[in-house]
């Protein structure tokens, strides 16, 4: 309850402060950022600018996009469901989730702007820090130098100031780490709470170690390259493969001839064209990811007509909406509330 409302204070003090900064050094910093100014990157051979071009690499965006997505709303890692146990039975847990991806999309959106601010102030002064975009080299060499660098802002704190914010922030996201993985022992081994999360936070101290070695640099860049490209995206797929189409499917089924039917359309209609239209779009699109997205939305949204279109006689629309659109994810909304009685 305190922690959010303070990132959000965090934010505004940023927003204000390093948007000044490339304001007051007339730098386009907030141009690139919104796309009216191109990001120059280098010389030619032949002396004219080289320009960053996002077309170019607008897979890589997508995909690293996606990346983000994941680990800022916490998806594939558990963090929902141990903190949807705390819920009131009456929770809208689906209401409640779309509310937390839209305010975690809109603060990402703000929080572009220091950065931006930050990089365009500091080409403007012409510090090479400017290149200094990556997530490390931002918050420790960009940032930091982008402060010093203005006179008037020295012995002000400015720097101090943004590492409490990322310490805010990286603090809540670690609570929900640790609770995603402390809840699933307590339930599983009935373990005591204060005990299970001693472990695990010592079990997480002990394991960073490893990263203040002489080659924590290099271990922390495989480590993370992997995690985020391959496992955290893996166990979000599948979790919601499991929870989508996996959960509660056979009880449904069951429970008249019209749902198994509208089930089974369910999954031809999407699963069939869903594998074969990705596999086609992959070496087709391959430098227009955003064509295999436009792609799957089609299909997604054509496969849910089929299944209400081949039963509409049998169900009213909110019915067909709860028992087989939402079959699995309306149960377990439901199941993640009274998991605390």
């Amino acid at each position: 309850m305190i922690t959010v409302p303070l990132k959000a204070i965090c934010l505004i003090c940023l927003i204000i402060f390093f948007t000044g900064l490339n304001s007051k050094a007339e730098g386009k910093g907030i141009g690139y950022y919104l796309g009216g100014e191109k990001f120059p990157i280098g010389e030619l051979p032949d002396g004219t600018i080289d320009y960053y071009d996002a077309t170019a690499v607008r897979g890589e965006i997508i995909m690293d996009s996606y990346i983000m997505v994941l680990y800022s709303v916490g998806l594939g890692v558990g963090v929902f469901f141990s903190y949807g146990s705390y819920n009131h039975i009456k929770q809208p847990v689906i209401l409640n989730a779309v509310i937390i991806a839209m305010l975690d999309f809109l603060f990402s959106i703000f929080a572009g702007m220091i950065a931006w601010g930050a990089i365009g102030y500091l080409q403007a002064k012409g510090s090479p820090a400017a290149n200094q975009n990556s997530s490390t080299g931002l918050g420790f060499i960009a940032f930091a130098e982008a402060t010093s660098l203005d006179p008037e802002a020295k012995g002000k704190g400015w720097f101090g100031f943004l590492m409490f914010s990322l310490f805010v922030a990286s603090i809540d996201s670690a609570f929900s780490y640790v609770e995603s993985v402390v809840t699933n022992i307590v339930d599983e081994f009935k373990a005591n709470r204060i005990g299970a999360a001693f472990f695990v936070c010592f079990t997480g101290a002990v394991l960073s170690l490893f990263f203040t070695s002489n080659f924590g640099w290099v271990l922390f860049d495989l480590v993370d390259h992997y995690i985020t490209s391959y496992i955290v995206i893996g166990a979000a797929l599948m979790q919601c493969v499991a929870v989508g189409w996996i959960f509660e499917k056979d009880t449904t089924a069951k429970m008249s001839p019209a749902h198994s039917k509208s089930l089974k359309w369910l999954a031809i209609s999407y699963w069939f064209p869903m594998v074969t239209l990705s596999f086609y779009a992959n070496f087709a699109f391959a430098e227009k990811f955003e064509i295999g997205i436009i792609l799957i939305m089609v299909t997604s949204f054509f496969s849910l007509f089929i299944s209400y279109y081949v039963v509409k006689k049998n169900f009213k629309s909110i019915s067909w909406y709860h028992e087989i659109m939402l079959c699995g994810v309306d149960k377990i909304a439901m199941s993640i509330t009274t998991l605390s009685n």
